[in-house]
Parts: C-alpha cells; sequence; structure tokens
C-alpha cells in the first residue's frame, strides 16, 4: 500500500472512531467538540475537514495548524516545543468569528502535566468554553473573539 493510500485509509478509519464515540446513546443529541494537542491539533481539524458540519468547535493546546471552526487555543508562556507566538498568530489570522485564545505565562507544552493548580486552571478555562458553546441556544457564529495575550 502506497503512503497516500495508508493517509486514506487512516483518516477514514479516524472519522469512524469519532463517530462512534458521538452517536453513542447517551450522546445523541450532545454538541460535538473536538481536542488536539501539538500535532493532534492537525489530526482534530483533519476531522473536521472531513465532516465539516458535524462539528461544534475543537480546542487546541499549542497547535500547529489553521482554523475555520469555533476554537479555543491554550498556550503555556513558556513553550519552548511550539513557539506562543504561532498560536498568537493562529488567533488572529483565523477566519472564525469565535475564537479564543489564553495564554498561560509560566507555564510549558504540556499543559496538562502542569503542577496540579495550573492543570486545574487550563481545565477550568476548557470546561467553561464548552460550557458556554454547549448550552448556548444562540449560533456559535454570533460569540465574540476574546484573548488574554
Amino acid at each position: 500500500m502506497d503512503q497516500e493510500a495508508e493517509d486514506i485509509k487512516y483518516e477514514e478509519e479516524l472519522q469512524q472512531s469519532a463517530a462512534y464515540r458521538c452517536e453513542k446513546p447517551e450522546n445523541r443529541g450532545k454538541k460535538r467538540f473536538l481536542y488536539g494537542i501539538s500535532m493532534g491539533g492537525s489530526v482534530a481539524l483533519l476531522l473536521h475537514r472531513k465532516a465539516p458540519d458535524y462539528w461544534d468547535g475543537a480546542i487546541l493546546l499549542a497547535p500547529m495548524c489553521k482554523v475555520k471552526l469555533p476554537f479555543l487555543v491554550l498556550h503555556g508562556g513558556d513553550d519552548i516545543v511550539t513557539d506562543p507566538s504561532v498560536s498568537k498568530l493562529l488567533f488572529e489570522k483565523a477566519s472564525s468569528r469565535d475564537k479564543t485564545f489564553k495564554l498561560y505565562p509560566g507555564m510549558w507544552h504540556a499543559l496538562t502535566a502542569e503542577l496540579p493548580d495550573d492543570v486545574e486552571r487550563v481545565y477550568s478555562d476548557i470546561i467553561n468554553w464548552l460550557d458556554e458553546r454547549a448550552n448556548s441556544s444562540a449560533s456559535v457564529s454570533k460569540m465574540s473573539s476574546t484573548s488574554n495575550f
């Protein structure tokens, strides 16, 4: 199998796996969000590109990609793996009207593997962002962009 065929097969398996989880009886009718860390942000957005109407938004930690759907970008201010200014630029250039950027001074690349209080703050920000969108009857396109850089 050549590389292109392998990539197509992998993409199809990712989409099927995500659809399976979202279509479980307990998840039917709920909004669907993607989550990606670093290069996983690209994988999450690949899933979105395959079925853009299926996903309601994305949470991206230290991403390396372009974004068009509603998204939350989180980045450690002292990250040396991916430059925080790239996430800032992504936020500024993304065409999405519903976008949020959070920079955590003193934190590194793996935001969910920091000190417990810092991890709690990161997850709290993620949960708040999700709650605002999952419980909102308003269209996501009406939500505004915010940042704390």
